[in-house]
């Protein structure tokens, strides 16, 4: 008992001596076969692991360990608090079917014994995995149960405005700025987490809405609790935004720390990194990266029949695929089936934008684009430097020229290609057969 003391009291302070401790007060207790101690142990456990990077397999191992001791000493909180500890590592690990069992049994459990704050969790999260496989009427009633009885909540809130967006396209998206900044100052890190999370599940907002992103950024560094989930965020939005800014480099550092995370999801809306490593991958040059990413997210997806980050996914991959210059009936097949979820989900900012890529594609099919002949043999190198992902600088030392020299021929490039940003020359790039595919 007093080593499962120590570890409760230490767990902020350290945790590797936590867990440590912890782990040698639950071996006593299996050896004096005393379930309490155990118990009590495992508790701790628990807790410690849940804040430590870890294996999501073994963890949910330790979750139903915890579950079936609890069930034994008919303890009804470590009961409640071990089948949170499974929905939500289960919706970190991305098996969203197992994730919404055990979600539906941890609100049964929690509405049975009254217990308003697992009540709470529970509404939250059965409301946030109904939007993820766009079951929007049960969404909604979960989502307003919680809010009529609670107030809300990270895992509520987060549910509705992820509808907001699917539904009624980016225009929700200048709501977070009150979202973030009302309410209780009690709840502001966990507003900040919500607005972070769904900033983060709809890459293709975040160049009309830098400034907020930016200021969501810095209104998260302060905090001192980042827990995995808001750090692989962190990492997303910084990666986003260097990118859109046009700061390569800072951008690739990014990248490639979410390259390494072990997060295969994002609770709160469900985002796959695989959907932002393609669009700081497209943003910074690389199309046919940006399009392997897309085909791992969209596998992953229809695996787990998300059904409307799907969708999303795959008019991001038509997107990316375009300016790759890969075979236009693999667009339109992706295409297509972002349409039929579309229009089955009522998604319309999300049809409108499948319409405008399917004419795209119709006149790309029309039409070959060619290099015209007005591009000097200077220009066209600077564009297949731009094709590459280069920055100016980088252009600069690569064809010994000044920085000023590069912009001024960039500036004739995009009016010559009728053209206004990198990303989209680097799509004419590829469509005019300068670069392979």
């Amino acid at each position: 008992l007093a080593r499962y003391g120590f570890a409760v009291v230490s767990e902020r302070l350290d945790r590797e001596t936590a867990l440590r401790v912890a782990t040698e007060a639950e071996k006593i207790g299996e050896r004096l076969e005393d379930p309490l101690v155990t118990l009590l142990a495992d508790k701790a456990i628990m807790s410690v692991k849940f804040r430590i990077p870890n294996s999501e397999t073994s963890f949910i191992k330790d979750c139903e360990k915890l579950l079936r001791n609890a069930l034994r000493m008919d303890d009804m909180e470590t009961e409640l608090r071990a089948r949170w500890y499974m929905t939500s590592s289960l919706m970190s690990s991305g098996d969203l079917q197992k994730a919404d069992e055990v979600a539906r049994e941890f609100l049964e459990r929690a509405d049975r014994y009254r217990d308003a704050n697992n009540l709470q969790q529970a509404l939250g999260m059965n409301a946030n995995l109904a939007v993820r496989f766009g079951e929007w009427a049960r969404a909604k009633n979960f989502a307003q149960q919680n809010m009529e009885k609670f107030g809300g909540g990270a895992w509520a809130e987060g549910a509705a405005y992820y509808m907001d967006s699917a539904l009624g396209g980016s225009d929700e998206i200048s709501r977070l700025i009150n979202f973030v900044s009302d309410g209780p100052a009690g709840r502001r890190s966990e507003r900040i987490t919500v607005a972070i999370l769904l900033i983060c599940n709809r890459p293709d907002v975040v160049d009309e809405n830098l400034w907020l992103s930016s200021e969501v950024l810095l209104a998260m560094n302060p905090l001192e609790t980042l827990n995995r989930q808001t750090k692989t965020a962190e990492a997303i939005l910084s990666g986003l935004v260097s990118a859109y800014s046009g700061d390569n480099e800072t951008a690739a550092i990014y990248y490639e720390k979410l390259s390494a995370t072990e997060i295969p999801i994002l609770q709160l809306v469900g985002a796959h990194p695989q959907r932002h490593l393609a669009k700081i991958s497209a943003l910074t040059g690389d199309p046919v990266k940006a399009t392997s990413h897309l085909r791992a997210a969209i596998d992953y997806y229809q695996r787990y029949r998300s059904l409307p980050e799907l969708a999303f996914s795959l008019v991001e991959f038509a997107d990316s695929a375009a300016s790759a210059g890969l075979d236009d009936a693999e667009i339109r097949n992706a295409l297509e089936r972002a349409e039929s979820i579309a229009d089955d989900l009522g998604m319309k900012a999300l049809s409108s934008r499948v319409t405008q890529l399917m004419s795209d594609s119709q006149e790309r099919a029309a039409k070959v684009d060619a290099p015209p002949a007005s591009l000097s043999e200077r220009e066209l190198e600077v564009l297949l430097l731009i094709a590459e992902g280069t920055t100016n600088k980088m252009i600069g030392e690569r064809l010994f020229i000044s920085e000023n020299t590069v912009t001024r021929h960039i500036t004739n490039i995009f009016e010559k290609i009728g053209v206004s940003n990198r990303a989209k020359a680097t799509a004419y790039a590829y469509r005019s057969g300068l670069i392979a595919p």
